[in-house]
This record gives structure tokens, sequence and C-alpha cells, in this order.
């Protein structure tokens, strides 16, 4: 989950020079950790009591305060999520005020709470994009996912509202075991209202402490994962682009083998804290989401500081020594945070991981060689 996904040539090349250079060119803001459901698999949602147990949210002085510094540092693009960030109290204060500050700000939001004055102050301070995860395509499935009985049709409110005022949209969505299903309906809903859908296969567990414990049953098994997938993969692909995939994961699966003898281990791949960084609730800086250390509270320290720390402090994180040896990386999502994540150690090698690489390999190679078969 960075601060931006690369849409154009501009932005890759921005993104390029910027993690080449260090500069912090994407952030991510945290409001809340507060949400108005109660996703199975959500491993960040506090309530009330929770919270205040743990800290205080930001006043919107201080996150514009925090904005001008990363700003001033080289922050381009900021993403605004939470929790669902339209339950901060001071949204309809703090968004404008960011936008004035010439920021391409997007929203992660779930939808169910976006009225017309929202999307009102959307149209006149327009978003680099919302991005509004889609669960399902019923209420039903919303009420046992999510906790809220209402969902889908709040969710399909917000859509049209933010549509008819042409405010940029992506859909997002997450494969688990109670929408795994439902796949196919989401793809549908997306194709109709021709927005773009990006769908996660992969959860990771969660990196936080004193938030609610994440559910590994509503995870997909590795092979259910890698089975949606390729499903993803293909209505995502145009035909050409899906078979070459499917070529070059081929090739994979048979010339994927270990490298012999030691290797040299390597730093993190991607751009957490090269060219984008993460500010929590709570009020602490750290490379990714997915990671809660390092940390530093940025509020306190300074923006400039801060950044600095975190910089320096990512060098001291390297890939597991198995996946560094791994033949295969080049198509497995492993990252430090994924490590981490899901055995407890930057250093630990991610079982679940392997086994959803070995499983997509295997059927990418199963309908490539069936196709080759056919002569197709």
């Amino acid at each position: 989950m960075d601060a931006f996904s690369i849409e154009t040539k501009l932005e890759e090349r921005l993104v390029l020079k910027a993690t080449e250079k260090q500069i912090p060119l994407g952030g991510s803001f945290e409001l809340l950790p507060l949400c108005n459901m109660n996703c199975r698999m959500c491993f960040l949602r506090l309530n009330p009591e929770e919270m205040k147990a743990q800290g205080r949210l930001r006043t919107a002085e201080e996150w514009l305060e925090l904005a001008v510094q990363a700003k001033d540092a080289g922050m381009l693009f900021l993403l605004l999520t939470g929790g669902e960030p339209f339950l901060y109290p001071e949204i309809t204060g703090l968004y404008p005020q960011l936008a004035k500050l010439g920021l391409y700000i997007t929203i992660n939001t779930n939808g169910t709470l976006i009225t017309e004055e929202h999307a009102d102050m959307l149209q006149r301070h327009l978003p680099r994009r919302v991005n509004i995860t889609l669960y399902g395509s019923s209420d039903e499935l919303y009420g046992r996912l999510c906790g809220n009985s209402h969902g889908f049709t709040q969710t399909m409110r917000a859509i049209r509202l933010l549509k008819d005022r042409n405010i940029p949209l992506k859909l997002n969505g997450s494969l688990t075991v109670d929408n795994r299903e439902d796949l196919k309906n989401i793809q549908r809903i997306a194709h109709e209202l021709d927005i773009p859908l990006e769908v996660d296969t992969y959860m990771y567990p969660s990196s936080r402490k004193g938030t609610c414990p994440f559910d590994h049953s509503s995870r997909l098994t590795p092979e259910e994962a890698a089975a949606g997938y390729v499903e993803v993969k293909r209505e995502e692909l145009k035909e050409d682009e899906f078979w070459e995939l499917a070529k070059a994961m081929s090739q994979c699966y048979y010339d994927g083998k270990d490298f012999e003898g030691s290797c040299a281990l390597e730093p993190m791949p991607c751009r957490a804290g090269l060219s984008a960084f993460w500010v929590n609730w709570k009020g602490f800086m750290t490379p990714c989401i997915f990671m809660e250390e390092p940390g530093i509270p940025v509020f306190e320290e300074g923006f400039e500081k801060s950044w600095e720390y975190i910089r320096q402090e990512r060098r001291k994180i390297f890939m597991p020594q198995a996946c560094t040896k791994c033949g295969k990386r080049a198509v497995c999502q492993v990252c430090a945070a994924c490590a981490c994540t899901e055995t407890g150690s930057f250093a630990g090698k991610p079982e679940y991981m392997c086994r959803l690489t070995e499983e997509k390999l295997r059927r990418m190679n199963a309908l490539y060689e069936e196709r080759q078969e056919k002569g197709l």
C-alpha cells in the first residue's frame, strides 16, 4: 500500500529520480484508526475506547503543518487514509487546505460515509483519485464480512455521487474467504460503471501492536489466493499481455532454481524509506503501513529529522537469506514487510508467500502449456 501508484511515464521518471536521490516524493497520512465498519480481516481498526487508551487524534492544524514540512522536503503525492478518513472529525476543514498546497491527493475510503457535502468538496478541490474498496455485490455480503448490512447500498450511492461530479475513481478489492465467490460480480460492477478495478489476492497479517487481531480464518489459503490471482489477471490484462505473463511465469516455473553458494544480503527492494513514507494516527513515521519499526514521533521531532532517521534505518533492513537465493524472486511479491508480518522477523522465510508463488507459477504454466498444445 504505497502513497501512490505510478500511472504515467512522467510519474515513473519522477519516482525513479526521487528514489535515486532519496527524496520523500510520496507520503501517507493515516488520520485515525476508527472505522464505521468492522471487517473480519482488518488489522488496524480500534473502537473509541481502545483508541483513547493508546493516544489521541492529531488536529487538522497538526496534519497541515506536517504536510507543509513534507512538501518543502519534496512530497508531491499524498494519500489520506485510516481507518475511515471520512470519519475524521475535521476532514471537511483539512482536505481543502491540503489541496491548496498543490499536492496530488488520493483518498482511500470504504465509501459508505460519503455525503453530497463531501462530494461537492471534492468537486471544488479535485483529488488525484478516490479509491473506494468494494467488498462485494450485496448488502448481505457486506453484513457478513464488514458488519454493515447496508454497506453495499451506501457504497454504490457514494460512487454515483462522485461519478456525477466527474471525480476520478478507482475500485479496490481484497479477496477473502467470505467474498471469493463474488469476484465475478465485483468485476462486473466495475466494468458496468467503467471504473478501474484492482483486486488484491494476498493479505498481509498484522504488524500492529495493541490493535484488533488479524483474523487468519478470513484469509485464503495460498493455493486459493493463487487461483484468485490467475482469475484476476485474466480479467485485468489484455489477452496478449496475459499470455506474455503466462509465458514468463512458465519459464520461471522450470528455471527458477535456488542459487548455489552464499549470496550477499539484499536491501529492501521497494520505495519505502527511499521515496515514500507513512505516518500513523499516533504520529509515528515509518517506512510503510506494514512496519512499526523503524519508527519516530514525527510531530515532536519534525519532518526533516524524522525522514533522515527513516532513510538511515531502512539501510539496516535486509531481505531474508532464503529469498535472496531464490530464483523465483522475479515473480514473487515478497518484501521485508511481508517477511516480518508473516514470521515476526525481517530475516524469517515467509512460507505462506513461498506456497503462493509456487502455486501461481504452477497454474500459469499449466495454462500456457495447454495453449501451446493447442497450437495457439
